[in-house]
């Protein structure tokens, strides 16, 4: 009796847990179709702002491939921040065909060419939804590709400092300045005065991206130095202390607050403001390499790079 009375149990405790592998854990055929179902990780672009050729930086030494050497012709984005994005597994690439002085318009329509080839060029992208972060005009420049192919994979824009509102201190010295158009002219700087306020507005008002486009916008500020803190990394450079001067409200040294976070009734498409995301880093510190600043007198460059790679981890995982 003692024996039949064990194996009885023991027959329900292997029934009870046969019922439960079957019930509850997935078939292999369940697993299959949920590994072939994933998605793989999005691909990052990468989109410089104005100046974008001609910032500083450094790029890697001996380039093994195509990538290495997009980031030896156009350094905008620092080395820190393309390691940080590959980290996540998706490809990164940096766009190289801009033009340093073009306009909205002009870099606009290069981005586009850019991002046609860019599955040609480099065929990880192939079969995945991109994430595009646009630092500066970058930001405008991507819209303007967009609302002239709203079908490009782009899921997700995330604009970064970019100045929705035009850049006030181009605003004061166009006003206060005489002559200043006819020099901007003469030094070929004509597209820089099309960031003033009502020039860009114009330009604005003609970005229609796809209403399934998810834009974040975000940015950057910093309090202007004092003679005896133009050397630490927590305010801004003396350049950039400068033209901050020339605006009345909290900025990056280039864009305002206002400006880079616009209210909605400015723009003409939805935007996610996220000032939760913004960085203590002035307009140039948020991308170029941290070794750069070290030739403008700052001395604690390291958290320059430490505060670029908790932005960009932060960026992308709110662009998922």
């Amino acid at each position: 009796m003692k024996r039949n009375s064990t194996f009885r149990s023991f027959t329900v405790f292997i029934t009870v847990v046969a019922a439960y592998i079957l019930n509850v854990q997935p078939s292999q055929a369940e697993t299959l179709q949920k590994a072939y179902s994933a998605k793989p990780a999005p691909g990052v672009i990468l989109v410089p702002g104005f100046f974008n050729s001609l910032a500083a930086g450094y790029a890697r030494q001996s380039p093994p491939v195509p990538q290495q050497k997009a980031l030896e012709r156009a350094p905008y984005f620092s080395l820190a921040i393309v390691e940080t994005l590959e980290k996540t597994g998706s490809p990164v690439v940096v766009v190289d065909n801009l033009d340093p002085l073009g306009s909205i318009e002009t870099n606009g329509a290069l981005l586009l060419e850019f991002l046609r080839e860019l599955p040609q060029r480099r065929p990880q992208f192939k079969g995945r939804e991109w994430i595009a972060i646009g630092h500066s005009c970058g930001g405008l420049y991507t819209l303007h590709a967009l609302t002239a192919e709203p079908n490009l994979p782009i899921k997700t824009l995330v604009t970064i400092s970019t100045p929705f509102r035009g850049l006030g201190f181009i605003e004061n010295l166009s006003a206060n300045v005489p002559f200043i158009s006819e020099l901007a002219s003469l030094i070929n700087l004509e597209s820089l005065m099309q960031l003033r306020e009502h020039d860009v507005a114009l330009a604005v008002a003609k970005l229609h991206p796809p209403k399934n486009l998810r834009i974040i916008a975000t940015g950057g500020w910093q309090q202007a130095c004092s003679f005896f803190s133009c050397n630490e990394a927590g305010t801004l450079s003396w350049i950039l202390s400068i033209t901050d001067a020339l605006v009345s409200e909290i900025s990056d040294g280039i864009v305002t607050w206002h400006s880079m976070i616009p209210d909605q009734k400015f723009l003409p498409f939805a935007i996610e403001p996220r000032p939760d995301l913004a960085v203590s880093l002035e307009h140039w510190e948020q991308v170029q390499d941290y070794r750069f600043f070290s030739l403008l007198g700052t001395d604690d460059i390291g958290t320059i790079r430490d505060r670029q790679v908790q932005f960009f981890n932060s960026l992308y995982q709110a662009a998922q």
